[in-house]
């Protein structure tokens, strides 16, 4: 069984993060506007969808009573 090194540990971990390619300010505006436009389609379909279901389950109710 491997014993574990805090000490080794936290400075592999350093070691990684140090290696990690940080986003820059205009690509994280791109991809937050891509996010934010995304969603809200989602949305609008939702609503959509919502909507014309909401149409064809009262159009239903109207006939069965």
């Amino acid at each position: 069984m491997k014993v574990l090194n805090p000490v080794a540990f936290l400075r592999q971990v350093r070691q990684e993060v140090s290696r990690v390619v940080w986003p820059q300010r205009p690509e994280i505006l791109k991809v937050a506007v891509a996010v934010a436009v995304i969603s809200a389609l989602g949305a609008f379909m939702l609503f959509l969808m919502d909507t014309v279901l909401m149409f064809a389950v009262n159009l239903i109710m109207k006939f069965g009573g």
